[in-house]
């Protein structure tokens, strides 16, 4: 009996087995632990992957705003460039209109002023002369009045304030006045 509780004493109890099992349950705890571990770290990956992505998409969305407000400031200050050409070629047009303007108001200016000059200056002129002066100092006169009306004419044109007056007339008369 001894033996027999030797043996089942020996067996239940025996050293080497209890150690290997003992060292079986550390390598288990040890592999949980391990586990545990793996597991925090791919979730602790996940969350910077996450956070990366959404970094990379935030990043991307701003290039991509920065890209339409640097585009529509090019095209703004393309419009820009063309605007003030054309406001200096308006500039030039004017200063050449104004220029030609002044020079058919001058003309007939001078056309009075010297036939003016001339009746005060000559008291000797003959009737034929004095009709001859007084026509062109008519004449000129009208051209000067013409000429300012028209200008107004422009002006109101170009302001948009232009009534428009309606009148009978006889083609042919106008066009022979041509």
């Amino acid at each position: 009996e001894f033996e027999l509780f030797y043996g089942t004493y020996s067996e239940l109890y025996d050293v080497k087995k209890i150690n290997k099992a003992k060292a079986l349950e550390q390598q288990l705890i040890q592999q949980a632990k391990e586990s545990e571990l793996v597991n925090l770290e791919l979730k602790n990956q996940k969350t910077i992957n996450i956070l990366l992505f959404t970094i990379i998409g935030l990043i991307i969305i701003v290039a991509g705003i920065i890209s339409y407000y640097l585009l529509r400031v090019k095209q703004f200050n393309k419009e820009l460039k063309t605007s003030k050409e054309k406001a200096e070629e308006s500039d030039k047009l004017k200063s050449k209109f104004l220029q030609t303007i002044l020079h058919k108001n001058r003309t007939p200016l001078n056309g009075i002023i010297g036939f003016s000059e001339m009746l005060m200056a000559d008291r000797n002129i003959s009737q034929e002369e004095l009709t001859q002066v007084n026509k062109m100092v008519s004449k000129n006169s009208n051209d000067l009045i013409s000429t300012i009306d028209n200008l107004v004419d422009i002006a109101n044109l170009t302001t948009n304030q232009y009534n428009v007056k309606k009148t009978k007339f006889e083609l042919f008369n106008l066009l022979d006045n041509i």
